[in-house]
């Protein structure tokens, strides 16, 4: 995935990470409202559970409801075998036992806000049972332990028959208010769950919204500017040096690389102003050279003459050998003169730029040149001379 995003661009790469956060936060949402759904009141699990309860509750004898300790009194009554009657006695005290635990967790769990509910179920259910069961265990079960069972007998019709009645009216109206709480409850909850889900759904939506539009601004904020920077990049690559500075106000990474690239752009001006102030530098220092060297032909030119003439001087008048000296001596100063600002011209060229170079060199080889020039003038002035003193001595 990552190897793939490598040759997209920042803004694919920004929507294909909005795009997968948005899956993924509709796929939680999706899979939350499946659990609320399946775990909500009167939901599939919900019913799976009750029925449960209700079938147990069918099956089972409450221990909080002493109806299966009146039975065990009935059977007890019509019983012979004494087995047997001792194994009901048993059965009766253990009923007792779980009645009085029972009784112990609903004293403690049963919340006082429950009020009538609560007073019934502690209060005027247990009295009658606890009567109920003083008369078994203090009445009933002796007169059955001595064999009396007319007594036993009358014991049921009447104190344990009535205290059973006045029970079992207790737990009636117990059941009326615990299934009529329990409808509360349930609504409660449907309503709650209902609530909640449609919280969750708008939630979700405004979310995904607040997402795509962050997500929005987000690749603008980064894309936008970016793309300023690689319009201008263009075209300095160009050659444009005249394009305006980029434009990012902000103190992020983007704000510091725009700010860097404008100090880029102010050092390629100036880089252009300064080879523009040496390309005309350069260009009057050619000029100059090129004056030079028009002085310096000139110069050439009269020292050619006066050879010329120096040679003609000597063939036909020994005594203007002189003459002809100074005349070597005054080109040989101008050669000297010239030879002087060939080497100006060439300190002027060797300060301009590199793009003058070639200039230099070129100069440096005519100061050379001219040196050769004078030195060969001037041993053909002395020759010259020599030659005048000798024809001057034969004239003698």
């Amino acid at each position: 995935m990552i190897n793939i995003l490598k040759g997209t661009s920042v803004k694919i790469r920004l929507m294909t990470l909005a795009g997968i956060s948005i899956v993924g936060f509709l796929i939680f949402g999706l899979m939350s409202y499946s659990t609320l759904n399946t775990v909500k009141v009167k939901g599939n699990l919900y019913n799976r559970i009750v029925q449960g309860k209700d079938l147990i509750a069918d099956i089972l004898p409450p221990p909080e409801y002493i109806i299966e300790t009146y039975l065990t009194v009935l059977q007890m009554v019509d019983e012979t075998n004494q087995s047997k009657i001792d194994a009901l006695i048993d059965k009766a005290k253990a009923l007792k036992n779980d009645y009085d635990a029972r009784h112990e967790f609903w004293l403690k769990d049963l919340p006082d806000n429950e009020g009538e509910l609560k007073d019934i179920m502690i209060k005027q259910s247990y009295d009658p049972a606890m009567a109920f069961y003083n008369n078994l265990f203090n009445d009933f079960i002796p007169a059955i332990q001595k064999g009396e069972k007319d007594k036993a007998r009358d014991i049921i019709k009447t104190s344990l028959k009535e205290k059973y009645e006045e029970h079992r009216a207790a737990i009636d109206k117990v059941v009326e208010l615990s299934t009529e709480r329990n409808k509360e409850d349930e609504a409660k909850a449907v309503k709650a769950i209902g609530t909640s889900t449609m919280l969750l759904i708008t939630v979700g939506i405004i979310t995904i919204l607040i997402i795509c539009f962050l997500c929005v601004m987000l690749i603008r904020q980064i894309t936008l500017p970016l793309q300023q920077v690689v319009t201008t990049a263009e075209k300095i690559a160009q050659g444009d040096l005249t394009v305006d500075k980029i434009a990012i106000n902000s103190n992020d990474e983007l704000g510091r690389l725009g700010e860097v690239f404008n100090k880029l752009l102010d050092s390629l001006h100036t880089v252009f102003a300064e080879v523009r102030s040496t390309a005309d530098k350069v260009a009057s220092s050619a000029e100059e050279l090129s004056s030079s060297s028009e002085e310096m032909n000139a110069s050439t030119q009269e020292v050619s003459t006066a050879i010329q003439n120096v040679a003609k001087g000597a063939s036909t008048q020994a005594e203007k050998s002189a003459q002809t000296a100074e005349t070597m001596e005054k080109a040989s100063i101008t050669l000297k003169q010239a030879v002087t600002n060939a080497q100006a011209t060439s300190g002027a060229v060797s300060q301009a730029s590199t793009y003058a170079q070639n200039g230099k060199q070129a100069a440096q080889e005519a100061v050379d040149k001219i040196t050769r020039l004078t030195d060969t003038v001037v041993s053909t002035a002395k020759v010259i001379q020599g030659l005048g003193e000798k024809s001057q001595a034969i004239g003698e």
